[in-house]
């Protein structure tokens, strides 16, 4: 591998020209842009998650109990039918 040796100057020279700021004409002020994230969408469909989070729980539940029932009945019919 061949090494080229540079002095401090010339280092320091081409460090203050690869740095400079250039500014981009017509960019000098931000536009103001409206974000989905600002509308009443998104809360609409936060309250639409919520609601859907709220049902799935409550049918997990409704199933829970219906299970235990189900398991409480066959365990009553196989004690009476063991008697």
């Amino acid at each position: 591998m061949k090494t080229i040796p540079i002095d401090a100057e010339t280092r320091a020279a081409a460090f203050r020209t690869s740095v400079v700021r250039r500014e981009h004409p017509g960019r000098g002020c931000a536009r103001l842009r409206l974000s989905w994230r600002d509308c009443r969408g998104e809360k609409i469909l936060q309250g639409l998650l919520v609601l859907a989070a709220v049902a799935g729980i409550g049918y997990g539940c409704s199933c829970l109990v219906d299970l235990v029932q189900s398991c409480a009945l066959f365990a009553a019919e196989v004690g009476r039918s063991i008697q």
